[in-house]
């Protein structure tokens, strides 16, 4: 087996055996070293954890992240409920000042903005929209000072 196929077996693997990944169609190609994916997934955090089990395989020298979320009917939220959703989200962490961080939503896909302390509040922000039902994708531009 060359190193290509070795890389895709090992993601396809760990895809497959992640029982949180559920019902995925995800396609994996790897060309030298370089991953691409391909397919659906039914919510962010599945299409963001698909690219971590990519980067963090051996051999691995790059990810080109593909997959579209597509929600299912019954999680279709309005932009309005998603930003409320990840705001309340932002109230509830004692480390980020939920005041310091502006969310924007259009059709799913979430922009962050503000200033925070330090990465880690950065960060903590940034998971709490990727966690959030509805969303497609997250813009983070929040700056650190």
């Amino acid at each position: 087996m060359n190193r290509d196929q070795y890389i895709k077996e090992t993601i396809s693997n760990q895809l497959f055996m992640d029982n949180s990944m559920g019902n995925t169609d995800i396609h994996i190609s790897v060309m030298n070293g370089l991953v691409k994916l391909a397919g659906r997934v039914d919510c962010y955090w599945k299409k963001m954890l698909a690219e971590n089990y990519a980067n963090n395989s051996f051999g691995v020298m790059d990810v080109r992240n593909d997959l579209e979320v597509e929600s299912t009917d019954d999680e279709d939220l309005s932009d309005e409920e998603i930003a409320k959703n990840i705001e309340e989200t932002l109230r509830h962490d004692s480390d980020i000042n939920p005041n310091d961080i502006i969310v924007n939503v259009n059709r799913g896909e979430v922009t962050l903005a503000g200033s925070v302390p330090d990465w880690l509040s950065k960060d903590t922000a940034e998971a709490s929209a990727h966690f959030t039902q509805g969303v497609r994708s997250v813009n983070n531009m929040i700056v650190i000072l």
